[in-house]
């Protein structure tokens, strides 16, 4: 029979209550069908209905899959072709017309499963996660949130990003940075023309230099990003101190919320704000310009 252009994949949301779902879509045997719970492949606890119907049929599973469990129902063809015609042999139309039904469906389940070109010449994941990405190596590769994830916590509160670029003399191994970064922690990406360098290229030979394991060529463009470290003190007794030891007077205990008027009930230090939680126009926010105790402050 004639094989509808159709998508052989479609997906349901489980409600703990719910275990038949249909699919629409043309089965040959029941095990071309396969049933996914929250992307878990199952390989029992279900029946299949509706082999060989033009419209689909259905499975229903032993169990009804809990709430908010995606149930993915996809026809997947093996690739291989069982069928031997024989010279000079009967050949039936069933026969004839099952075998290039289940090219057609072969044919269908694989573009279902490639990832399309846009109308920009861009590949399309319409939606769906792309997932088992390895690590990114050189500056255009697609990379994992694994990967991202490591390196903001690299950087982390106490860290800034710092790129530096060379280019290499013939030979040359050591480099120096203009920065220090952490030894140790993986904090560096190093590239040569591009192409991202796995740590054991090189050594990390102190806070400042990196030292790769074969001279390079004259010419190459080496880039480090480094994380560098940002000396950050916790805060403690109203004020921050900031790398260097220059004291900047923060003060967290002038910046005051609460409600009603400040005047001649809040007490504080001039250049102390205040925010009122009830207040309105003219009257949410106060500047303490004058005085020491609870009087001198000023609406802005």
């Amino acid at each position: 029979m004639p094989v509808s252009n159709t998508n052989p994949i479609i997906e349901y949301n489980g409600n703990a209550v719910s275990t038949v779902f249909s699919y629409p879509f043309q089965i040959v045997v029941s095990a071309d069908l396969k049933a996914y719970l929250a992307g878990v492949l199952q390989s029992s606890g279900y029946t299949v209905t509706g082999v060989g119907n033009s419209g689909g049929g259905s499975i229903t599973f032993s169990t009804a899959p809990a709430t908010g469990v995606v149930v993915r129902l996809q026809r997947i063809v093996t690739t291989d072709r069982s069928t031997d015609y024989i010279e000079g042999g009967g050949l039936a139309a069933a026969t004839l017309d099952a075998d290039f039904d289940r090219a057609v469906m072969m044919v269908q389940d694989l573009n279902s499963q490639v990832m399309k070109i846009n109308s920009n010449n861009e590949y399309d994941a319409e939606n769906q996660k792309i997932v088992n990405l390895s690590t990114p190596t050189v500056s255009t590769d697609a990379t994992t949130k694994q990967y991202v994830d490591t390196q903001i916590l690299t950087g982390g509160a106490g860290g800034v990003f710092n790129s530096e670029t060379f280019t290499a003399t013939a030979g040359q191994t050591v480099f120096t940075l203009t920065n220090s970064y952490t030894v140790g922690i993986n904090s560096l990406n190093v590239y040569i023309n591009g192409v991202h360098q796995q740590p054991d290229a090189y050594t990390e030979t102190d806070a400042t230099t990196i030292t790769f394991s074969a001279g390079l060529d004259a010419g190459d463009t080496v880039e480090i990003n480094a994380v560098v470290p940002v000396a950050v003190n916790t805060i403690a007794a109203g004020n921050v101190t900031v790398s260097g030891g220059t004291n900047v007077q923060a003060f967290i205990n002038k910046i005051i919320t609460g409600t009603g008027t400040p005047e001649n009930a809040v007490s504080a230090v001039v250049s102390s704000l205040y925010l009122r939680d009830d207040g309105g126009t003219n009257t949410t926010f106060y500047v303490k310009e004058s005085g020491t105790g609870n009087t001198g402050w000023v609406a802005k």
